[in-house]
């Protein structure tokens, strides 16, 4: 049986042994009461992961329990189960308690199933995070408390020294792997664009002439912007921005502000949690989370804004057919001025027309996201070294089938790589280049 512990709390008894059967799980153990009291005694004594509760309730309603349940409980995640779409109540939630997900009733079961399994998945990782952190703070205590007292230990403590920096900095690489390890195990297509992003971002920057640690933050924050969205569910990651209203976008944009608590528990990443929290923000005050505008916002999330919206412009599935840098570049110039700051925009044509995009020609895509037509630019090969399409292959849906029954019994390694431009990209981007 597992450590972990999931806490119903609804005041009708019919509907608390209902959610009862359709949790119940090996993943976690369930504690269950109809007592908003006995709910808060429950959570001074024991470790929960995951609190379900209803949103009315006699003795006092969710939101209020959820606050006190916040104050017990801090790093435990909240879920509520309403009957009401009241997108008042849903703000509330938000600003006051952190709420994780809200869902209605009737509910879908394999939906509240979902999102209790991944709630206590984010709270495993969140724990798991915390563990790394005491380590990086307790190994920065130890160097702060060596370099008071450096002066009286000039040489005997010199050698010391040394190997405590490379221990911080090893620990701290370590901590920056395991972030990176997080967002790929949480979505491969998340993780890919934010590869593309923080290398973008870093020669962009340097570029621009900025200083070697602005360059480093600013890679940083490229590879890990979308930290704040593990644990949001698959679904609401699929859709467009546009398209989504209410709770809906309100959580998706809480990303933003998830990223930004994440990586300030770590005191070296406080200007990168910085740059994460305003990548989403517009020049012309309509971005979110705060709505600030101009250079109100950092010049880094400024950068990584334009980075992050050229790179799924270019990379979206609809990106697959025939767009160019050019393309990318106009469609960046008319938000110049709203989204973007239109003397960054210039700077950043300026860049590409100097500089070859790489993947002006081939793109990294996920077995999902394969069509038939798609040329493949590099052998695909699987853990075992077996050669399954040779580079030149067009695909078809025989291929795409087979590559899914592979992918099952031995793993694809080293990606897969197609054309952007359908048919014959490679020959048009060396007629270019000998243009």
């Amino acid at each position: 049986m597992s450590d972990y512990k999931v806490l119903i709390l609804d005041d009708e008894v019919n509907i608390l042994n209902c959610l009862k059967r359709v949790l119940r799980s090996p993943n976690y153990q369930i504690i269950s009461t109809t007592s908003v009291v006995e709910a808060l005694e429950i959570l001074k004594r024991e470790n929960i992961a995951v609190i379900l509760s209803d949103h009315r309730m006699p003795e006092m309603d969710g939101n209020e329990f959820m606050a006190l349940a916040k104050k017990i409980k801090k790093n435990a995640i909240r879920i509520v189960l309403t009957g009401s779409s009241n997108s008042n109540a849903v703000i509330d939630y938000i600003n006051s308690t952190s709420v994780y997900r809200f869902l209605t009733k009737p509910w879908v079961d394999i939906e509240i199933k979902d999102s209790v399994e991944n709630g206590v998945k984010l709270f495993k990782k969140e724990e798991e995070f915390r563990e790394f952190t005491k380590l990086v703070e307790s190994q920065n205590d130890e160097l702060m408390q060596l370099n008071v007292s450096l002066e009286r230990r000039v040489y005997s403590r010199t050698q010391r020294l040394k190997e405590l920096n490379s221990s911080l900095e090893g620990t701290l690489s370590s901590v920056v792997e395991m972030l990176l390890k997080m967002v790929s195990m949480n979505s491969n297509t998340i993780a890919k664009h934010s590869k593309r992003v923080g290398s973008l971002v870093r020669v962009f920057g340097k570029s621009l002439s900025l200083t070697s640690l602005e360059i480093f933050e600013l890679e940083l924050a490229g590879n890990l912007h979308d930290i704040g969205k593990i644990g949001l569910p698959d679904k609401l990651l699929l859709k467009p921005h546009d398209s989504l209203v209410g709770s809906q976008k309100l959580l998706l944009e809480s990303h933003c502000s998830r990223g930004q608590i994440i990586l300030n528990q770590i005191g070296y990443f406080k200007n990168v949690s910085k740059i994460i929290m305003q990548h989403h923000e517009r020049w012309d005050g309509m971005g979110y989370p705060r709505g600030i505008r101009e250079n109100e916002i950092c010049r880094s999330a400024q950068i990584l804004h334009l980075v992050d919206h050229f790179d799924k412009f270019m990379n979206g599935k609809d990106g697959f057919g025939k767009k160019s840098v050019e393309d990318g570049i106009k469609h960046l110039e008319c938000k110049a001025g709203t989204f973007f700051d239109p003397s960054l925009v210039q700077s950043f044509r300026k860049y590409l027309s100097n500089n070859i995009y790489a993947t002006d020609v081939e793109i990294e895509v996920s077995i999902r996201d394969l069509e038939a037509g798609m040329v493949i630019s590099r052998g695909i090969t699987t853990q075992n070294q077996v050669l399954l399409l040779p580079t030149e292959t067009e695909i078809t849906k025989e291929h795409i089938d087979k590559l899914h029954k592979y992918q099952k019994i031995d793993p694809i390694v080293g990606g897969i790589y197609v054309y952007r431009k359908i048919r014959y990209a490679l020959q048009e981007f060396e007629e270019e280049l000998h243009a």
